[in-house]
């Protein structure tokens, strides 16, 4: 059954790692990824885990509808050294893809979508990533002052579970904050790297709203 197909997928899930300081990450499935500067460019994130036929992707936060033409969405499969341009068009020169605007927010959103024949599958948004400038990096001598973070064996899954998830920065439920303890216990040794150099795990720092409520009551049942 088809919808035993869809369940299958969102239990199974995907991954969606940020590449890029511009990407944020709203959904894993379907992918949902805003471009916090509203531009056509510097939109970079790996996608791990397979789907189920064609996988929505969402580009959203764009101040406008029209795609210029040297811009889409660019793919580059696992072993591959090159972004190929998603070309979905069939009876026209134009690409095929869906806009969508968003009253909430006044911003735009593209909707494409994606056949991954991978495991691991890294997806740009913009012109070509390859005339993107290349990312700012820290000074020797800021290097020197500060501890420089050191990444866990299972940092991108942690990032996006633990450091960039409303559920662990935001949410005010108790059921929030145990749900988190258990993620960080599934990854020891981890932490996001904003947080304090005093700060360990989870547990060791102030959440705004943590385990406020649910605590009691109907909503703890």
């Amino acid at each position: 059954e088809n919808w035993e197909r869809v369940r299958a997928q969102a239990l199974a899930g995907t991954i969606v790692v940020p590449l890029s300081p511009n990407t944020r990450v709203e959904s894993h499935y379907p992918v949902r990824v805003c471009d916090a500067d509203g531009g056509f460019a510097d939109v970079h994130f790996r996608v791990e885990g397979a789907a189920l036929g064609f996988l929505p992707v969402v580009i959203c936060g764009l101040t406008t509808h029209d795609i210029p033409a040297d811009a889409g969405l660019w793919i580059k499969e696992n072993g591959s050294t090159e972004f190929t341009r998603l070309q979905q068009n069939v009876h026209t020169e134009s690409d095929y893809y869906q806009i969508n605007y968003d009253r909430s927010t006044e911003s735009f959103e593209a909707v494409f979508n994606v056949e991954l024949s991978g495991s691991v599958t890294e997806i740009a948004f913009g012109t070509h990533p390859d005339t993107w400038p290349a990312p700012t990096t820290k000074s020797t001598s800021t290097l020197t002052t500060t501890n420089a973070f050191v990444a866990c064996k299972s940092q991108s899954i942690f990032d996006v579970r633990m450091c960039t998830s409303h559920m662990c920065n935001g949410c005010q439920m108790a059921w929030c904050s145990e749900a988190c303890r258990k993620v960080q216990e599934a990854h020891p040794g981890c932490k996001c790297e904003d947080w304090p150099e005093a700060r360990v795990s989870y547990s060791g720092g102030e959440v705004e709203g943590k385990g406020k409520y649910g605590d009691i009551g109907e909503y703890s049942r």
